[in-house]
């Protein structure tokens, strides 16, 4: 507890090392609020990455900025630009509204809207590839031309995979991008 010198001559007892108002208002004692105290979250960057399970060396390795600076960036009370934002974004590939806080604190209500909607799709597509008989798919198919009338970039939405993840016939798998070696000499 920090005694202060009040202007009526007594003491006031303030609760941190903060500096005190003095009593010409009443509130003898009351904390300040420092300027760092009052400054509110801005961004999510921390909170997203940790959530998805990246590390900051991976952030680092994806944009190519040094571990330390993205250390200071993701500090929620700074007011990043966009496009430190956008660099994040793509990096950790969410939307950029997930890396920004709402004024009331809460995340975007169109946000989990659409990714409800995404889900949706996912399924109905799920319904007309493993429909055994017509009506069935009939129903897939009319649940899946409402949805793109409601949402049209759902058009490249693709059903949710049976095994893995979907990869088209182009696309190379990370093992292929970083095979794995293995000594079996290390093994005997």
């Amino acid at each position: 507890m920090v005694l202060s010198p009040c202007m009526d001559g007594s003491q006031g007892v303030g609760l941190t090392p903060t500096p005190v108002t003095h009593c010409a208002d009443g509130t003898c004692g009351a904390p300040v609020m420092s300027s760092t105290e009052s400054r509110k979250d801005l961004n999510r960057l921390r909170v997203v990455r940790e959530q998805q399970g990246i590390t900051l060396r991976t952030i680092s390795r994806r944009t190519g900025i040094p571990v330390r600076q993205l250390r200071s960036e993701e500090e929620p009370t700074n007011d990043l630009s966009l496009s430190i934002l956008y660099r994040w974004q793509k990096a950790l590939d969410v939307p950029l509204t997930e890396l920004m806080i709402e004024p009331d604190g809460a995340l975007s209500l169109l946000v989990g809207e659409r990714a409800k909607m995404l889900r949706v799709m996912k399924t109905a597509l799920s319904v007309c590839e493993r429909a055994r008989d017509e009506p069935t798919r009939r129903l897939g198919t009319m649940l899946c031309q409402q949805l793109r009338e409601l949402m049209p970039e759902l058009s490249e939405q693709t059903a949710w995979p049976t095994v893995g993840s979907r990869r088209s016939h182009d696309d190379m798998g990370r093992i292929a991008e970083n095979p794995l070696r293995v000594d079996l000499t290390e093994l005997f």
